[in-house]
C-alpha cells in the first residue's frame, strides 16, 4: 500500500533553439538536478488491459477547525485535527505508458539548419506545431522559453484521471461533503497528500534518446507515482476537477512556483484573485493547506506582479 503524507548534405548554419524551459517550478528543479539533467527511463509497454491497485491514505485539511493563523502556520482548536481518508484508485498501465509516450520532444528537434530567415521561419514553425501535438509550446507567441502547454496537459489528463476523480468524488459524498467547494477540497486534498519531489527536465527512451518533458509528470503518471512537485500536482488537481466537468480553473505562474485559482465565491479571509471581476479562490498544493489559503511568499508575490495568469480552458493556456 502507498501512503501519502502530509508534511520540460553541405554544412549549414546551426541554431540551437531557445528552448530552456520555462515553469512554475524551475529554480526548485535546476537545484534538486545540480544544473545537469538526471534523465528518467521510459516505462516499458506493457498489455493494453494491464491494471494496477494502489491504496492512498491522507488528512484533509478542510474538515481541520483553524482558530487563528500565524503567518503560515495555522493553530487548530484542541483536538479538531482533519479528517483523514483512504482510498483504492485502479490504474491503467497500458494507458499510463501511451499518455507518457505521447508528451514531450526529442532533444534531435532542438537543432535546426537553415540558410536565411526565411528558411530558419519554416523550420522553427514546423518544429513548434510538432512540439504543440506532443504538449510543448516550443516558441511561444510572446517571445521568452518554451514551456509546457497546461491545456494540453488537462485535456489528455481529465481522461487519464477520470476513475479517480469519480472515486474521489463518491468519497466526499460519503462524508456528507456535497457542494463544489468540499468535492474540490476532497480532490485537493489527496494531491496535496502526495509527496513533493521534483521531476527531471528528461526521460530516455529505450536506445537512449532524450526526450524533453519540461520537469512535469503526466497526471496519471503522477497519481501512480505518489509524488511530484509544484507543476505536477497542480495539473493532476486540474485534471481531475476537469474530469468532474469543473474546467473554470486558472494557474498562477511565476516566482519559481505554480498554484491554482479555482472559481468560487470567496468566504471570508479566503485569498483571492480577481479576472475581469471574476473572483477565483486560491489553493495551494505541495502541501497540506486548506482551500483559500496559499503561503505569505505567494501573496507576496502576486502583489508585485510576479505571477502569470494561466487558462487550461481558454486563451492563454498555450
Amino acid at each position: 500500500m502507498r501512503t501519502a503524507r502530509r508534511t520540460a548534405g553541405a554544412a549549414l548554419p546551426a541554431a540551437l533553439l531557445a528552448l530552456a524551459l520555462l515553469g512554475g517550478c524551475a529554480g526548485e528543479r535546476r537545484h534538486a538536478e545540480g544544473g545537469r539533467p538526471k534523465p528518467v527511463p521510459t516505462p516499458p509497454p506493457v498489455p493494453p488491459t494491464v491494471g494496477e491497485e494502489i491504496e492512498y491514505e491522507w488528512t484533509d485539511a478542510n474538515t481541520e477547525r483553524i482558530v487563528e493563523w500565524r503567518g503560515d502556520t495555522r493553530v487548530l482548536a484542541p483536538g479538531e485535527e482533519g479528517r483523514r481518508y483512504r482510498q483504492k484508485f485502479r490504474v491503467d498501465l497500458g494507458r499510463l505508458h501511451r499518455s507518457v509516450e505521447a508528451f514531450g520532444i526529442p532533444e534531435s528537434w532542438l537543432t535546426v539548419r537553415y540558410r536565411t530567415e526565411k528558411e530558419r521561419a519554416n523550420e522553427t514553425a514546423a518544429v513548434a506545431a510538432r512540439a504543440a501535438a506532443r504538449g510543448i509550446v516550443a516558441f511561444p507567441r510572446r517571445g521568452g522559453g518554451a514551456h509546457v502547454d497546461h491545456a494540453w496537459v488537462v485535456r489528455r489528463g481529465r481522461e487519464d484521471v477520470s476513475d479517480a476523480s469519480a472515486r474521489l468524488e463518491a468519497l466526499a459524498r460519503r462524508e456528507g461533503l456535497t457542494g463544489k467547494r468540499e468535492v474540490s477540497g476532497t480532490m485537493a486534498s489527496f494531491v496535496q497528500g502526495l509527496a513533493y519531489r521534483v521531476p527531471p527536465t528528461w526521460r530516455v527512451r529505450p536506445g537512449g534518446e532524450r526526450i524533453l518533458t519540461g520537469g512535469i509528470t503526466l497526471p496519471l503518471e503522477t497519481l501512480r507515482n505518489g509524488w511530484g512537485d509544484c507543476d505536477s500536482k497542480s495539473l493532476l488537481f486540474a485534471s481531475l476537477l476537469s474530469a468532474a466537468g469543473e474546467r473554470d480553473v486558472v494557474f498562477l505562474e511565476g516566482d519559481r512556483h505554480l498554484f491554482v485559482g479555482l472559481r468560487l465565491p470567496p468566504r471570508a479571509y479566503d485569498h483571492v484573485v480577481r479576472l475581469r471581476g471574476v473572483p477565483y479562490v486560491l489553493v495551494e498544493l505541495t502541501h497540506a493547506w486548506p482551500i483559500g489559503r496559499v503561503p505569505v511568499k505567494a501573496r507576496s508575490g502576486l502583489g508585485r506582479g510576479l505571477y502569470r495568469v494561466i487558462r487550461p480552458g481558454g486563451p492563454g493556456g498555450a
